[in-house]
Order: C-alpha cells, then structure tokens, then sequence
C-alpha cells in the first residue's frame, strides 16, 4: 500500500490501487461474512444441543432443514448473519434462533419477520430496545424526560435518528398510554431531535418478543445501558 500510493507510486498507482483494491474487498467482506455466519451457526447449535441433552425436542418445521418453512429460517438466520456488520449481533441472533427452535407458539412467518428486523437494527438500537425495556430504568427514562423538558440536556443527534428508525420504520417502540398500551409513535418528537417524553417510550408486541426470544437482557451490560442513557442526555 505505501509503494503504492506514496511519492514513489509511479503512474500506474491508481490503477494497481483499484485491482488490489477490488481483490482486497472482495476477501475482507468474504472471510467475514463467513466467520459470522460460522459463530452464530456453532453457538446456536451448542443451545440446542444442550436443551436436547435435557429431553426437549426441536420443532420440525425449525429443525428439518428438508422442510420448505425450516430452510427459509436457516437461510435468514444466515442473512442476518452475514449482514450484522457488529459483531455483538452475533450471540443476539444465535439466542434468537436457539429459542424459536423449541418455541411453537412463534409462527413460522413470524420468526421470519422478526429475523428482518433483528438483521435491519443495529447494535445500539438493540441496546436502546433494552434500555426502554428494563423496569429498573424507569427513574432513569423519567428523570431524563425532565432534563430534555428544562432544556438541561439534549439527545444525541445520531442516537435521534435511530430511534425515530425504531419508532417508524422497525415497529420496536411505541408510546404507553393511560391504559398500559403501547401506541403508534407519531406524537411523541418534539422541534427537532428532542425526545417529548422518553418515560412513556415501550417496545412494542414486536420488540418485546424480540428481546425476549434473543434474550437482549442476557448479553447486554449495564454499561451498554449507561452509553444509551448518556447519549439521551447530552449536555
């Protein structure tokens, strides 16, 4: 690379640059891809195996990989995978797989669904799905409404933007109402990229089940949580 692109590159630099470069790309992206595909595949099937050893059996239409609907969710598990650029997604997707494995009451069709949305998230709004989630930040949510409000502190511009993508876009969070439902989130943006009220903020049915089937509450720290409360109230 320093030959190449150095004083004493020459005129056929740029073109070297570029056919190394294609080949180089091609490789990363490759080897990549597959060594994440490789860990979620080895972890998910080590949760299996050790759910199996205690006598429950996999669902055949997850297991059966001659079955049309159970070689459509290992082909998605693989494209997640492969496209979960964090690798912390990785033991997120193997625990979702593991779990729906044994689930029944998790259709098909929905695990389908859920696996578009896990591979369309990134690592920090599955985090943010788990911040909303825990019932021991609740204060927390609260107390940062109140900053946001006093105009003491402000979201962070790019965690904005991503939680709008959840709000909008993925259908992992909503609004709680008076009632204990959880609403479509239209209202809750204020000017700009101010939160109006981050202690109302839920998932929803959607990013409930799938924080519970990947088991969010598991692989993902405190610390983690404090980086997303921290982000919620930038000074």
């Amino acid at each position: 690379m320093s030959s190449l692109v150095g004083p004493e590159g020459g005129a056929g630099a740029g073109q070297a640059l570029s056919e190394m470069g294609e080949s180089l790309v091609d490789y990363v992206l490759d080897r990549r891809q597959k060594d994440r595909v490789g860990a979620v595949l080895r972890h998910s099937l080590e949760q299996m195996e050790e759910r199996r050893a205690t006598g429950e059996e996999i669902r055949d239409e997850i297991g059966d990989l001659g079955r049309e609907d159970a070689a459509s969710v290992f082909e998605a598990v693989v494209d997640a995978a492969a496209r979960s650029f964090e690798g912390r997604k990785a033991e997120a997707i193997a625990n979702f797989y593991a779990e729906v494995a044994f689930d029944e009451s998790v259709s098909v069709a929905d695990t389908l669904l859920y696996l578009r949305r896990i591979r369309g998230a990134s690592w920090r709004e599955l985090l943010a799905l788990c911040f909303f989630a825990s019932a021991e930040r609740q204060e927390e949510r609260e107390l940062i409404q109140v900053q946001l409000v006093e105009g003491d502190a402000q979201i962070h511009p790019a965690l904005a933007d991503e939680l709008s993508e959840m709000l909008r876009a993925l259908g992992l969070l909503g609004v709680e109402d008076n009632e204990g439902g959880v609403n479509d989130p239209s209202d809750i943006w204020g000017g700009g990229n101010a939160l109006t009220d981050t202690g109302k903020i839920r998932p929803t049915s959607l990013g409930g089940a799938i924080a519970r089937l990947a088991r969010l509450d598991e692989i993902v720290s405190s610390s983690e949580l404090d980086l997303i409360a921290s982000d919620l109230r930038r000074k």
